[in-house]
């Protein structure tokens, strides 16, 4: 048989005074927190969007008295249909300033919209970075300004081309202003949403287009009640709509989307 062999255990005698000297030498737990994670950033604390809301929001509210008369005058662009200019009409620096401000509200808030709707489409599961997004909107903005102003430019020949007289291709052209007036500060809700809201980018777009569709409609309407007077004059706005009016809102959206997915630029 084997030898068997006895292991016999021996108690540890542990000092309690060492032992509360391990302990009071050991740093407290609640000292080291949790490890930090990668900060998400919130398009909403950004500094330069933030600003340049703000200063919108300023201009308009100093030169609220101004901005009152104008877009008065701008909504009765918008349904009257005057074939004879109005000696009593009048424009001063304030309004053509507000007109142009407001221009510039509406371009910005297409290029926020366009971006974090084209963004939530391509890459829909995180918010989008402080590195991503600047640069980006700013080239949206870009494509927006050439858009509306190549739109007014399109109109303008059209209004000279086919318009009876100059009053009438006038009053055309003041309701696209007028339009744009209106969705500047329509489209200011939505953008705002989608900054601070990203889930709610889905829904603030397809109001956005609502808007949209809305403005061109009223538009549409009113260069047929200006200029339909025959068959031809028909055909002619059939194809106007194909030039002016689709072709370019689908040109402007593929340029946008790849601004966006980075692959122009």
């Amino acid at each position: 048989m084997a030898d068997t062999v006895h292991v016999e255990l021996c108690p540890l005698i542990v000092n309690p005074l060492d032992t509360a000297m391990a302990i009071s030498s050991r740093p407290a737990s609640y000292l080291y927190g949790l490890e930090p994670g990668a900060k998400m950033h919130n398009p909403g604390n950004d500094s330069f969007i933030l600003g340049a809301f703000i200063a919108l929001v300023v201009f308009f509210i100093f030169n609220f008295k101004s901005l009152h008369r104008f877009l008065g005058v701008y909504g009765k662009a918008l349904y009257k249909l005057r074939k004879s200019e109005n000696v009593f009409d009048d424009h001063t620096a304030s309004e053509a300033r507000i007109n142009i401000m407001l221009v510039v509200q509406w371009c910005f808030c297409v290029a926020v919209i366009l971006y974090f709707w084209l963004y939530s489409v391509y890459m829909p599961v995180s918010c989008p970075t402080y590195g991503g997004y600047m640069g980006t909107i700013g080239r949206l903005f870009l494509l927006a300004v050439v858009y509306y102003v190549l739109q007014f430019l399109s109109y303008a020949v059209v209004a000279y081309a086919f318009a009876p007289d100059r009053n009438v291709g006038a009053q055309w052209l003041k309701g696209y202003e007028a339009l744009n007036a209106y969705m500047s500060l329509g489209l200011m809700i939505p953008a705002l949403v989608m900054i601070f809201y990203f889930e709610g980018v889905k829904i603030m777009a397809i109001v956005s287009l609502g808007l949209f569709i809305i403005s061109k409609i009223v538009f549409i309407y009113k260069g047929f009640r200006f200029f339909y007077h025959n068959f031809w004059s028909l055909l002619y706005f059939i194809l106007y709509l194909c030039a002016l009016e689709i072709i370019p809102v689908f040109l402007v959206y593929r340029i946008a989307g790849m601004l966006v997915t980075g692959k122009m630029g």
